[in-house]
């Protein structure tokens, strides 16, 4: 669950909100500092979580999510053949980018990230005043990476067949969670050929699973057998408006999806 601070679960709550937005672009490099466009440089941010699903079998599946970035590009600053543009030369794909929306909290944006992406090709028509990326997030970059040579091994856990496929195609034990249930004993396990992506969803499908990103940026595998606690309750005291009743029943829409104020 995203940490939030008190003050912040008042104010999302409120009938009046003000929101921001930010987004950190490794241009460099992910080693050296990060470049922060702040919302007046942001038409918009799309964020799709989720979004990327491989395979239709309901009891597994590997999923992964998706940003649009949508920037202003009146001066043409993210315009790829502008030669004197602030960013000429930078605009390519694969550079990170962490998107944040944030919430007004005693005067300040309390800050909550989106996660880590990736940028993919630059859209930027001369007749638009708009510079559109597509960005990916780690998940989706892994999964078109070749499956390595992985011994075939006996009598282990579903997790530990996890533990040990991520950690083969070069994810460390703090770039993922597997979740602890998953405890059933696989007599023999061969991992398939191929690409990442093909071979997580075999996974995932054999011990019905999800594998999906979570905003701090680790691999989450979630065993499709059990169900979490709930984190927050919604009614009609906070979170929830009536929006028409209809002879015994009523039905609300939650106030998130009502008009909110984003400022620039």
């Amino acid at each position: 669950m995203i940490s939030t601070s008190a003050g912040y679960k008042t104010n999302v709550k409120a009938s009046s909100r003000q929101w921001s937005a930010k987004v950190d672009i490794y241009f460099d490099g992910e080693a050296s500092p990060a470049t922060s466009l702040t919302a007046t440089m942001i038409s918009a941010i799309d964020f799709l979580e989720e979004t990327q699903a491989d395979g239709d079998n309901p009891l597994g599946r590997v999923s992964s999510n998706e940003v649009v970035l949508v920037l202003n590009n009146k001066d043409y600053e993210f315009t790829p053949t502008n030669t004197t543009g602030t960013y000429y030369g930078k605009l390519i794909p694969n550079l990170k980018v962490e998107p944040y929306y944030g919430l007004m909290v005693s005067g300040n944006y309390e800050w909550i990230s989106l996660g880590a992406f990736w940028t993919g090709d630059w859209d930027s028509p001369s007749q638009s005043v708009l510079s559109t990326v597509v960005c990916q997030d780690r998940l989706y970059k892994l999964g078109d990476k070749d499956v390595p040579l992985i011994p075939t091994q006996e009598n282990i856990t579903q997790a530990v067949v996890f533990e040990n496929f991520l950690e083969a195609i070069g994810v460390t034990s703090s770039g993922y969670e597997v979740d602890a249930t998953l405890t059933t004993v696989v007599p023999i396990v061969y991992y398939p050929k191929g690409k990442v992506r093909n071979a997580l969803t075999r996974l995932a499908q054999a011990f019905n699973c999800t594998v999906s990103m979570t905003r701090d940026n680790k691999i989450k595998v979630s065993n499709n057998r059990t169900v979490g606690a709930s984190v927050v309750t919604f009614s009609e005291d906070n979170m929830l408006k009536v929006l028409m009743c209809h002879r015994n029943f009523l039905i609300f829409i939650p106030m998130l999806m009502l008009p909110i104020q984003f400022i620039q």
